[in-house]
């Protein structure tokens, strides 16, 4: 495909003098490229944090996720990964006044959120080299919580696979696991 270009990237170095069509069809293919972009970020999203998806249904995630995605910048950045698209998820959640009932109702739901990004980061991280314990903070996630969150989390996937399982939401001792990526593996455990 030596002809192909980006349309987005090519309108915005060339302006429509690139172009031999006329501004109508290239406004309509660049709005045709930026829904799509974004719909792309708000799957990307999604695949981030499966078990606050099923947790508060799929048309609320999805506002959610539509709602974010459109107030950050790389929904018309190009140069931002689709796997690092859900980090500031749990802190637009918390600037948000209309999340505080959301956050009220499930208030394990924080910690739930690290728990999923922390995953997913290490599910994303290079396997080839094992990680030891002076590796970057950016391989490995800590979850701290008075919520068993391992626990709540195995729960919701299950039920999300039609599973029938128990969810024990309760409250106890502040506990802090670490999430990390293995060579081929993710891994989780219990620091205290």
């Amino acid at each position: 495909m030596a002809n192909s270009r980006d349309p987005l990237n090519f309108y915005q170095h060339h302006g429509v003098l690139g172009f031999k069509a006329t501004l109508a069809p290239i406004e309509q293919a660049l709005a045709i490229y930026r829904t799509n972009r974004v719909g792309a970020y708000i799957t990307a999203v999604s695949n981030s944090y499966p078990c606050f998806r099923f947790l508060i249904g799929d048309k609320l995630f999805e506002q959610i996720a539509r709602n974010y995605v459109l107030d950050f910048e790389f929904a018309r950045n190009s140069s931002m990964k689709l796997e690092d698209c859900g980090l500031n998820l749990l802190s637009w959640l918390q600037a948000k006044p209309q999340s505080k009932v959301l956050l009220m109702d499930f208030p394990f739901l924080g910690a739930l959120l690290r728990w999923e990004w922390g995953w997913h980061c290490a599910h994303h991280t290079p396997k080839e080299v094992d990680l030891d314990h002076a590796a970057c903070s950016e391989k490995r996630c800590y979850v701290a919580s008075s919520y068993d969150i391992p626990e709540i989390w195995k729960a919701l996937m299950s039920l999300a696979r039609g599973d029938e399982v128990e969810l024990d939401v309760v409250s106890g001792k502040q506990r802090l696991w670490v999430i990390e990526s293995k060579p081929r593996s993710v891994q989780w455990q219990r620091l205290r």
